[in-house]
Parts: C-alpha cells; sequence; structure tokens
C-alpha cells in the first residue's frame, strides 16, 4: 500500500464537517482521477479521521481504499495518509 503525506492549508477547522471536506480535498488532491472519488464512510472526528473512499486507479478500475486524516486547528492544517 502506498502512503502519501499531504499538507493542506485551512481556514477554518472549526466543526467536523469542515474536517471531513479539508480531509475529502487532501485525499483528491493525491488521487488520478479525482472525480471519481467518493466517501464510503468516515470514522472518528477532531483531530484524527479515518476515510474509507472508492476511487478509479490509473487503468479506470475502481478501487476500494483507505486513508487515516489528521486535522491539526492549532496549526491551521490537515495531513492525510493514504493506504493506512
Amino acid at each position: 500500500m502506498r502512503v502519501i503525506f499531504i499538507t493542506l492549508l485551512a481556514f477554518a477547522l472549526a466543526g467536523c464537517n469542515s474536517s471531513l471536506a479539508k480531509c475529502d480535498e487532501a485525499i483528491k488532491s493525491q488521487l488520478k482521477s479525482p472525480s471519481s472519488y467518493k466517501r464510503i464512510s468516515s470514522d472518528g472526528s477532531g483531530p484524527l479521521i479515518k476515510i474509507q473512499y472508492d476511487a478509479e486507479n490509473s487503468y479506470g478500475v475502481a478501487l476500494r481504499e483507505k486513508a487515516t486524516c489528521f486535522v491539526y486547528r492549532g496549526e491551521d492544517h490537515a495531513n492525510a495518509v493514504l493506504g493506512y
């Protein structure tokens, strides 16, 4: 499995929906086909969110993957690790 770290600047990380949106964007930015991204489930809130999603690979095959997103409120950014 691949592990990719990304840093994403955020304007507001106050709510869970905002945190999920930042995580979704962080994940999409690392995909071969970002438009095929579909979040299946999420677990957690606050600083640690685990997300399961479907997205197409380079060959157009939809695969189910996992990611862990760390949201750092004080530092105003989020990191996502794909394939946790």
